[in-house]
Parts: C-alpha cells; structure tokens; sequence
C-alpha cells in the first residue's frame, strides 16, 4: 500500500545511540559543550547525507512518495544500522583526535617551557663566559705591568752600574793623560802592558810590544825590590805573570777603575778571564788529572765540566807609589776564583777538593813557581 508522508519511512529505526555513546571527556566545560556541538553538527549532517542518498529527490518527491516494501524496510534497517555504526566509530575517531590534540598542546607547552629554560641556560653561561673573559684580561694587564715596572728597575739598575763603571774609567784615563810620571799614569800603563798576560815572542798587543816592552816597563816604572804575590824582585814578577800566562789559555785582564787610597796608593778593580784546558788541568790541578784517568771517578765528571770552560774572576790590584824615587814599590793583586768555579762545579764539595793540592790558591795567587 501506498502513501505519502513527511517523515522518511525507517524513523522507527532511529535511535539516540550515537549521541549517547560518546563519552564525556574531562576538561573545562567550554571545551566539551565545544565538542558535544561538533559531533552534534556532524551527526546530523551524515544522517541528511545518508537520507539524500537512500531516497532520492524523485522517489519521493511532495506528492509522490510511496510506501517501502518490507524487503525495502529490511534494506533500509541494515543501512541504518550501518550508519550508526560509522556515526558512532567516527565519534570515536574525533575524540582520539581531540585527546591527541590535547596532548600535542601540553607537549608544545613543555616545550616551549624547556625551550626558554635551554635561553637562560645558554644566556648565563654567555655571561659567565664573558666575565671569565675580562677577568683573564684584567690580569694579563697587570702582570704587563708588573712585568714592565721589573724590567724599568732592571734597566735603571744597569744604567746606574755602567754610569758608575764610565765614571771610574774617565776618572782613570783623565789621571793618565798627566805629563809626569805618577801612580795613576803607572797604573793605566801596567794594565796597557800586561792585559794579556805575558807575550812569549815579540809582536803587537793592543799597539804594544811584546816581551821587550812589558820588561822596560817593569824596569822603568817600578823599583827594583818590587813587592808582589809571589816575592819580591822585578825578576820573579815578570816570572809569575809568565807562568799565570802559560797555565791559562786566553788570558785577559780589564781594567775597571782606579780608585784613591791612603798615602798615595792607588786601588784598580780588575775583570779577569781565563780559559780552562786540558794543559791548565795537567799543571795547575795535577790531582784532578792523574784521578780523571778512572772514567768511573768523581774526579773524571769535575775535569769533564772545567774543561773548555770560560771562567771570569773579579778581583783589585793595589799600588804603593814611592814619591822620592818616583816609582811603585808594592803591587798586590787578588781575585775571586772560588766564586765562579762553585757555579761551574755546582757544589762547595767538589770546588774545595779541586783547591785542596792545586797550584794555585782560591784568591788566584801562585802557592809556588813550578818547575
């Protein structure tokens, strides 16, 4: 039978299921009324949907609509039912979207929260960073400074040292250019003669002549029981110096200034370098030789470390003037040997057992003229 209705034909087979089975989710009540009105719009409008393309315009059209047959409401009972079942797993399918949604935004939210965390982190370490930075510059410029204030008091220091040395010098050279003979013009010429030592054979030294030379000067300049180091005589002065030349090898005496003393004696600082060889071991420290011939000997290590070595001694010569006579009667010298051969040997052991039988004393005198 036939007839015609507003209604569509299987309303009987609707039901509230699928607005009922969605279960409310937790939150504030304007994110779930939100919700509800979505999956409210979404419902309805699948279920338009769904009766537009169950029953089309032509079949049942105003004035036209015919009533189903029971295999046709059959049909219709099983698509219904299949549209609520898709209502009710997309229902679901939005609520997952939704809870993933929530998540994503409470992940953003950590993130964006250690995000700022990582900043600061980074932004505090840029400032330790910076101030580790400035407080390193700051002391490399004071240590510049230190360091330049040190070497401002070393250069004064030197400057004052070679002032006082240039003063001495003039003083010396200013009482040598004295027409007459004296102590000072004596003096100067002593250290002119004899600044290398002894000369074997004739020949020029510093414009002067060999041995003939220092032997007028010793005849003309000093008296003839001259007192010296070793004895007394002009003789066994030029004696000594020959020997002192013949141990050492190089040997140079600098004149470092002259000074004034009682009665018309003259005091010179002196500056004495000497080379230590093997023939300097041999004569002025037999000891030391015959015990360096064991390679197992401490004696062997100490020749090891003088030989070849450049030792500079200071000491003073001091003058004594006869003014009747006009000439020196007294020339005593003395130097510092003990002082740089602690610093070459590393030990006062070593050094004492070196001048313990040696041919020379520690004050570089001659304890006596050998053969």
């Amino acid at each position: 039978m036939e007839f015609y209705t507003l209604n569509p034909p299987n309303s009987q087979f609707f039901s509230d299921d699928v607005i009922g089975s969605v279960i409310q989710r937790a939150g504030t009540a304007k994110r779930t009324l939100e919700v509800s009105d979505r999956l409210a719009s979404q419902v309805v409008g699948s279920e338009k949907a769904n009766s537009r393309s169950r029953f089309p315009k032509e079949k049942y059209a105003r004035g036209a609509l015919k009533c189903p047959t029971p295999s046709e409401s059959e049909g219709g009972a099983e698509a219904n039912r299949s549209i609520s079942a898709t209502d009710i797993s997309r229902g679901k399918t939005t609520k997952l979207n939704h809870e993933a949604t929530r998540r994503n935004q409470d992940t953003g939210v950590l993130t964006a929260h250690t995000r700022h965390e990582v900043v600061m982190e980074l932004i505090l370490q840029k400032q330790q960073y910076q101030r580790n930075l400035r407080r390193a510059r700051q002391r490399r410029y004071r240590q510049r400074k230190d360091d330049h204030l040190l070497q401002l008091e070393e250069d004064i220091n030197q400057i004052r040292h070679e002032i006082t040395v240039l003063q001495q010098r003039y003083q010396a050279h200013s009482a040598g250019v004295l027409p007459e003979n004296n102590v000072w013009k004596v003096s100067l010429d002593y250290f002119r003669v004899f600044c290398c030592g002894l000369q074997k054979s004739t020949g020029l030294v510093d414009g002067v002549c060999g041995p003939c030379v220092q032997q007028d000067f010793v005849l003309t300049a000093m008296s003839a029981n001259v007192m010296h180091n070793t004895g007394q005589g002009t003789e066994t002065l030029l004696d000594n110096w020959r020997h002192l030349s013949r141990m050492f090898g190089d040997f140079r005496l600098d004149l470092g200034g002259l000074t004034a003393s009682v009665e018309g004696s003259v005091v010179a600082t002196t500056t004495t370098k000497i080379t230590i060889t093997e023939r300097t071991i041999q004569n002025v420290f037999p000891h030391v030789w015959d015990s360096a011939r064991d390679p197992t000997s401490p004696a062997a290590s100490v020749a090891g470390k003088l030989i070849g070595r450049r030792i500079v001694l200071q000491g003073s010569v001091h003058f004594e003037w006869d003014e009747a006579y006009g000439r020196v009667t007294s020339v005593l010298s003395r130097s510092d040997f003990l002082t740089p051969m602690l610093h070459v040997l590393g030990n006062l052991g070593d050094a004492s057992r070196v001048f313990e039988n040696a041919l020379i004393s520690a004050d570089f005198q001659l304890r006596h003229v050998p053969a």
